[in-house]
């Protein structure tokens, strides 16, 4: 193994990028494409390279948490055969000294309970949870369902959810989101009754609709 270097992503090296996401996270390449095509010129994309190979990566997605500016730590990979031996750490550290420089906040969400220990071995802390919950169909009401554009998407959210420990993404994520989200054959909808209006973020499965926010 060459001297392991750690840089900053330009798009001379996105195929190499697309097999590591394709290797760690098994999405189609047209999605990921289409991520990057959205997300490149604001987001911050670090590659570890062995050589001239790249072998690992994360993207750090701006956003607030709590009002203060903060990274959102997304999409962080290695090769298989390139795992085990520190080099994650490597780039972890990157990632930590940048976010420390610019006097940032650093969060991201484990995807099982194994990462989320492991990251805790990081100087992560607890600091959200996902509560799940199933509403069956019991009666209907009065409400009328109208499409909405990313920017009162974005004011209705905002309002809504601003409380400790909120999450306030810029509208570029937003508009990659929900377009992602439509392509996908998700909604996302406004939702208008007498007690006011709401914003719906979900995919419809069978008979059940799946909603995130």
């Amino acid at each position: 193994m060459s001297n392991i270097t750690i840089i900053r992503a330009d798009k001379a090296l996105l195929p190499q990028l697309i097999k590591i996401w394709q290797t760690c996270f098994g999405d189609e390449e047209g999605y990921i494409r289409y991520y990057y095509d959205c997300t490149f010129s604001w987001s911050e994309i670090y590659a570890a390279l062995d050589g001239e190979k790249a072998i690992g990566m994360i993207h750090l997605l701006p956003a607030e948490l709590d009002g203060a500016k903060a990274f959102y730590g997304y999409a962080m990979g290695m090769l298989p055969e390139y795992r085990g031996k520190g080099i994650f750490l490597k780039l972890q550290d990157y990632a930590f000294s940048l976010v420390k420089e610019l006097n940032m906040a650093y969060f991201l969400k484990p995807a099982n309970a194994k990462l989320a220990s492991y990251y805790q071995t990081q100087g992560f802390d607890k600091g959200f949870y996902l509560k799940k919950a199933v509403f069956y169909a019991g009666h209907s009401c009065d409400i009328e369902l109208t499409d909405i554009e990313p920017e009162e998407y974005k004011s209705l959210r905002d309002s809504f959810y601003e409380k400790p420990g909120y999450v306030r993404w810029g509208l570029p994520f937003l508009e990659y989101a929900i377009a992602e989200n439509r392509n996908s054959g998700g909604i996302v909808k406004k939702i208008i009754n007498d007690s006011g209006e709401y914003i719906v973020f979900g995919s419809v499965a069978g008979n059940s609709l799946l909603l995130r926010e």
